[in-house]
């Protein structure tokens, strides 16, 4: 355990002295400027979701295609292992979860995704912007338990209410458009 250990540490030592060290290019394409271009045309546009905002519900369809299957593998997966009689046949459920769960997926249609995706968008959205109101409220309510002066508790008080008067008013300015 102590060697792998060890092996994995001086892997990411390396790793990362060759992403820190300056590199010096050739006027030969070489591998540098190969990965270079790896990096930039397939990885960046990947991972910043760059493919996402070219507006095709084809391509949006099918990362939403993607996830809800990762939701049913994941489910039926669980359900598949619960059952006591499959429990030593793990290789057996992990293949006949993924059968399903591709046979689920294929079906539905991409305006659903579409409408799937659109929910659970607004969900995160109100639960993004509930979670800090959420939070100034009960900081406003644990004011009372810190032993403060009516009167610092009261400045404390209204400023926390000024704070969240002006996080709403940035949220209402975003949704119509303005930032």
């Amino acid at each position: 355990m102590r060697k792998k250990a060890l092996l994995v540490l001086i892997t990411v030592m390396i790793l990362s002295s060759l992403l820190i060290l300056p590199i010096v290019e050739a006027a030969v394409p070489g591998p540098t400027q190969t990965i270079a271009k790896i990096w930039q045309e397939v990885i960046v546009p990947v991972f910043s979701f760059q493919w996402a905002t070219n507006h095709s519900d084809e391509t949006f369809g099918a990362f939403m295609r993607f996830i809800i299957w990762i939701i049913f593998f994941t489910l039926l997966n669980a359900i598949g292992r619960a059952i006591p009689a499959l429990t030593a046949h793990h290789k057996h459920v992990n293949i006949i979860t993924g059968l399903l769960s591709i046979l689920m997926v294929i079906f539905i249609p991409i305006d659903l995704l579409l409408a799937i995706a659109e929910m659970y968008s607004t969900v995160g959205a109100v639960i993004m912007l509930a979670v800090p109101i959420v939070g100034l409220f009960y900081l406003i309510h644990l004011s009372g338990t810190w032993g403060w002066s009516p009167r610092a508790r009261a400045v404390f008080n209204i400023a926390m209410i000024l704070f969240l008067m002006a996080v709403l008013n940035i949220v209402t300015l975003a949704v119509e458009g303005g930032l």
